[in-house]
């Protein structure tokens, strides 16, 4: 990465531009990033030593920071520094696959960890949608989901224990939903709809996250269907700075 580096301070900064110089600092970083030459993780040097290297002053540097972290190509960490931010993962609004199956086509590892199984009464807005009975028995499944060991999404499914009986009982040994619901009940998941709506993070969900409280994520609500019957119902929170969808 210190290689890499010293090509973006191969050649001058160009004072009698009309681009101001820290959109010149900012675009030599840009260009590097989606070359592949800066990767995800690599870490940038101080602010200080940035302005030397450029001759410039520490603001115009702390500007052309500001201007790629807007654009979430960088991230300050605190007390750490600022690095090149992970890229965003593509997620297809249609797509029912599950998630570990979705990371492992982008050539990502997943796994997941089960936060907790519920049995409860389905809510008039669950009930409807799982056309079901208002308060008939459902189970919520939550899971804590990692992308290369880091936590990006927490999944909360509800489904009907009336057609699922002893799904309770049966998720905690098992790792993927859909593969249980396919293997012990015949069903899989087909097609869904879908909204998207932004929201933030509670105190419990950025603790799981590992994200500030009141961050910015995507929720994510689908209704997944076999053929017409609905089976699951579910809420998925995504961090915000590790996805983008596909519309």
């Amino acid at each position: 990465m210190v290689a890499s580096l010293e090509r973006v301070f191969e050649s001058e900064l160009d004072r009698n531009s009309v681009t101001p110089l820290y959109m010149q600092i900012a675009d030599r970083l840009l260009q590097m990033v989606r070359s592949g030459e800066l990767a995800p993780g690599d870490q940038l040097p101080p602010e200080l030593d940035l302005a030397q290297r450029f001759e410039v002053g520490r603001v115009t540097v702390r500007k052309a920071i500001d201007e790629l972290t807007r654009e979430r190509l960088l991230v300050r960490r605190r007390g750490k520094g600022t690095f090149i931010a992970d890229r965003k993962i593509e997620r297809r609004l249609v797509d029912v696959a599950s998630f570990s199956a979705r990371m492992e086509a982008l050539g990502l590892s997943a796994s997941s960890r089960l936060l907790e199984v519920q049995r409860l009464s389905a809510t008039s807005d669950v009930a409807a949608k799982l056309r079901l009975d208002e308060g008939s028995p459902i189970v919520a499944i939550t899971r804590l989901r990692f992308i290369n060991g880091d936590p990006a999404a927490i999944e909360t499914s509800e489904l009907s224990l009336d057609h699922f009986p002893g799904l309770d009982e049966q998720m905690p040994r098992h790792s993927s939903l859909y593969r249980l619901l396919s293997e012990r009940y015949g069903v899989s998941a087909q097609r869904s709809d879908k909204t998207l709506e932004i929201t933030t993070a509670t105190e419990r969900e950025a603790a799981h996250l590992n994200v500030s409280q009141g961050t910015p994520l995507f929720l994510l609500r689908a209704t997944v269907y076999h053929g017409d019957v609905p089976i699951e119902h579910a809420k998925i929170l995504l961090r915000g700075d590790r996805f983008r969808f596909e519309i």
